[in-house]
């Protein structure tokens, strides 16, 4: 790492902890609880990979404290923010602080890199496939940027898909306006993370006893599918009476929170996730079968992806409901950090409209248009092939990573505030290479 980096990387850590300081405390989310209980119990949840659990228990000291999960967040993406920048860029680093402090604010940035979620990758792993795929970097960058992608891998499914998807935009924008192939090595690297990450979460779940598998949640993650899809009810008119699936003895779940984590669910009634597996692989067996249900499949996956791409804002953060008892990063918290408990009940989020993000959302939906608008206009006037290629390749994966992930599960807001900041700093960086080169 130059010495720039080295002096650059932890004012703009700091600065991408401003959400998480202003808050009182790192941000949270519902699932955060899950995370952690993963984490530090040593158990492998049904719905998601133990990864971010043990990135968690590493990096707050075994429990000592969760600001050092937020700071390593910080580190992390200062880093690989900083080196894309010294990659396209070469200095003005006054400028890269600048956005860096701008894009904390008012974009999903900031807010995502202080949050106890493995959201916190999605957008590392979208520009460290770039770099991989699109530059020709030193060998100590590309085990850098290969690691992040694996530990993308390895703390949300979702990587597995975003991951390969990114790669394969950056190779067909190269051969299109490049005219040729990209680096092999940089692509055997992102190609070898992704393998790499499957092969870990397969071999965590064969160390716990169940097999080589990905997840075994996926057969109900299916079922909330069709659920969500609305098929459930004219699929199960079709076929209960030639079957005994529990599912049939009471009226259908409204959606697939209700079928997966409802307290008088077919999931619940059955025991849990594992009781309720046998009868959830048996269903999807038949209703993949079904050219309704997956006609039904196809339009609520499309549906859901462009509706995605309209949940534009932060306001999902503020959740009273958070400090309750009850509420999974509460219970967490209080288990695996106690000591913190009195900071994380006096954070900004959980209180009673403390946590006023109206005028954040409004310029959010500001640096977003603008950016949108300059970023079409930057790639129409620019006669080099290479800022194209930047601005075009950062838009279409940042695309591809919100509505992805709508169309596997449902719109939520924060699949598009993660990776917005990409978004801005694209333009900013092609600007400023740009003005560079007028100079």
């Amino acid at each position: 790492m130059s010495s720039a980096l080295v002096r650059i990387v932890p004012p703009a850590a700091l600065l991408l902890l401003g959400p998480a300081l202003v808050n009182g405390y790192p941000l949270v989310y519902a699932d955060t609880g899950t995370y952690l209980t993963s984490g530090f119990q040593l158990g492998i949840p049904a719905d998601r990979p133990i990864g971010y659990g043990l990135f968690c228990r590493l990096f707050s000291g075994n429990g000592l404290s969760l600001w050092g999960v937020a700071i390593a967040q910080a580190l992390l993406t200062a880093t690989v923010l900083a080196h894309a920048w010294q990659v396209v860029v070469g200095r003005r680093w006054g400028l890269f602080l600048a956005t860096t402090a701008v894009l904390s604010a008012t974009t999903g940035l900031g807010w995502t890199t202080g949050r106890l979620l493995p959201d916190v990758f999605t957008p590392l792993a979208i520009v460290s496939t770039g770099l991989l795929v699109l530059t020709r970097l030193a060998w100590p960058w590309r085990l850098l940027h290969a690691a992040v992608l694996v530990l993308a891998g390895v703390t949300h499914f979702s990587h597995l898909v975003i991951v390969p998807a990114t790669l394969a935009i950056a190779w067909g924008l190269h051969l299109l306006l490049l005219r040729t192939r990209p680096p092999f090595i940089g692509t055997t690297f992102a190609l070898g993370a992704v393998v790499l990450s499957v092969f870990a979460l397969a071999a965590s779940n064969r160390w716990a006893g169940r097999g080589w598998e990905l997840s075994r949640g996926t057969p109900l993650f299916l079922l909330g599918r069709v659920v969500d899809a609305g098929a459930l009810p004219e699929a199960l008119a079709r076929h209960c009476p030639t079957t005994h699936w529990s599912i049939c003895e009471g009226p259908p779940p409204a959606d697939s929170r209700t079928l997966l984590w409802g307290p008088d669910g077919a999931v619940t009634r059955a025991g849990g996730w594992d009781a309720y597996l046998p009868e959830a692989r048996a269903i999807n067996d038949v209703l993949l079968e079904d050219d309704a249900v997956r006609a039904a499949l196809w339009r609520s996956a499309w549906r859901d992806g462009w509706m995605q791409l309209g949940r534009i804002g932060l306001d999902e953060l503020p959740q009273p409901w958070y400090r309750k008892p009850v509420s999974p990063p509460y219970l967490a918290i209080q288990q695996f950090v106690p000591r913190e408990l009195p900071a994380y009940l006096g954070a900004r989020q959980h209180g009673e409209g403390t946590l006023d993000l109206r005028a954040v959302n409004a310029l959010h939906i500001l640096v977003l248009g603008l950016s949108v608008l300059l970023l079409v206009a930057l790639a129409i006037r620019s006669r080099a092939a290479e800022p194209r290629l930047l601005l075009l390749f950062t838009l279409l994966a940042v695309l591809f990573a919100a509505s992805s992930c709508a169309m596997l599960s449902l719109p939520d807001q924060r699949f598009l505030a993660r990776v917005s900041g990409l978004l801005p700093f694209a333009v900013v960086m092609v600007m400023a290479a740009k003005g560079r080169s007028a100079a």
